[in-house]
């Protein structure tokens, strides 16, 4: 089982990945979100640390996309969740919802 501060840096490194180390500049905002929604590792030379390391990729964009859903329906909806709340909403996505590109696996 991994360390506390060896999952920090596994955190870390993934958030780099997709967040910090795949903008080319400010304004690529949208088309950010949307690429990494949509799938996609943004062109970094940190991209292919993740080859040979089965199955983060698509648990890096699965974790994005909740992120995604649960921050558009804070902004959208004005409501917040608490611990307990949050877990049964993760289970109605789980359930009831696709979270991902239109036409997707699973769509």
């Amino acid at each position: 089982m991994l360390e506390e501060e060896e999952c920090k840096r596994w955190v870390a490194a993934c958030w780099g990945i997709l967040e910090e180390w795949g903008h080319v500049c400010s304004e690529d905002g949208l088309d950010h979100s949307m690429t990494v929604y949509n799938g996609e590792v943004p062109s970094s030379s940190h991209a292919g640390w993740l080859e040979g390391r089965e199955g983060l990729k698509e648990a890096m964009i699965e974790a994005y996309r909740y992120a995604f859903k649960l921050q558009y329906d804070v902004q959208v909806y004005g409501q917040e969740e608490d611990e307990d709340s949050t877990a049964s909403l993760f289970q109605e996505l789980d359930n009831d919802w696709f979270l991902g590109p239109e036409g997707g696996a699973g769509w």
